[in-house]
């Protein structure tokens, strides 16, 4: 059983606990791979994962599937509050990428 959401493009499955519709806004060319960006258009959840009507993370309890080690990762806990806790978490945090 299928539905289709405000962008009528991709089929999503009715049986899907927790459904996400994204568009496509960029799409960059690496030197082995394809990164799409994209932007959240429309998302679907079952009551048991709300609190105060909006997906909740730690009922979700979402992970991801890493290529090309065939690796699944799930999210730690809080390490910090956005826009208040910022600032003095720089330099606790393990760095990201290859970046300064």
């Amino acid at each position: 059983d299928i539905f289709h959401g405000s962008l009528r493009q991709a089929p999503m499955i009715r049986q899907c606990p927790v459904t996400m519709e994204c568009r496509v806004v960029e799409t960059l060319e690496l030197p082995v791979d394809i990164l799409f960006i994209g932007e959240v258009a429309g998302v679907w959840s079952e009551e048991r994962f709300l609190t105060g009507g909006s997906p909740d993370i730690e009922k979700v309890k979402p992970f991801c599937l890493t290529m090309p080690d065939n690796r699944y990762w799930s999210i730690g806990g809080t390490v910090g509050r956005a826009w208040s806790d910022g600032e003095g978490l720089k330099g606790k945090l393990p760095k990201v990428g290859g970046g300064s």
